[in-house]
């Protein structure tokens, strides 16, 4: 059984939203205990560059920030869903990526050698026709929160036209998500994009 940690961003729910509640299901059908946090249903403030963390390896702002990063410590997948926002994911998402400084604090104290105990898939849709170009600027930064928190990056679920084409409508698409949170236990490398 595996600790599944799912953080979603954006604020409906919607496209994005379905396919985390497919994936869920298939997960705790499977036996595994999931958790999954909202982000813009906690007070979290942005990262002010103090440096703090620098030495001490923990942030000191105080806010609600500690629930994620209990959820990424304690999981051994983390999903992170967003819709695009412009060609990004959401603002609270980065918001998050920017908080999660202390993780590589930690890690560049620690010569970064650690080994990697967790992995992670990144879910996200987009109202738009497919283009992959759509996806690019949200591959960079979530492969760098992927090096901090020491995860390997597993797959992108990607799902493209949801303004003509709502994903509640896409049986096949709830299926297969389904299907791969079903096989958490033994998850395999996997890119899909529609």
């Amino acid at each position: 059984m595996k600790k599944i940690g799912i953080i979603v961003s954006g604020y409906r729910k919607k496209n994005t939203y379905a396919l985390v509640e497919s994936y869920k299901k298939g997960a705790e059908e499977a036996g595994h205990e999931v958790k999954e946090l909202f982000l813009k249903s906690f007070d979290l403030r942005p990262c002010t560059g103090c440096e703090s963390c620098y030495t001490t390896g923990k942030c000191v702002i105080k806010d609600e920030m500690h629930n994620f990063y209990d959820l990424i410590d304690e999981s051994d997948i983390l999903v992170l869903a967003s819709p695009i926002y412009f060609y990004m994911f959401t603002s609270d998402m980065k918001l998050l990526f920017d908080r999660a400084q202390p993780y590589w604090s930690m890690k560049d104290a620690a010569g970064g050698k650690q080994e990697k105990k967790k992995e992670l898939i990144y879910i996200s849709t987009n109202g738009q026709p497919y283009q992959m170009d759509a996806y690019h600027a949200t591959f960079k930064p979530i492969r760098m929160f992927c090096g901090s928190i020491l995860a390997k990056y597993k797959g992108n679920y990607l799902v493209s036209n949801t303004d003509r084409n709502p994903v509640k409508e896409r049986i096949d698409l709830l299926e297969e998500i389904f299907e791969i949170g079903k096989s958490s236990e033994n998850l395999i490398s996997f890119e899909k994009h529609y």
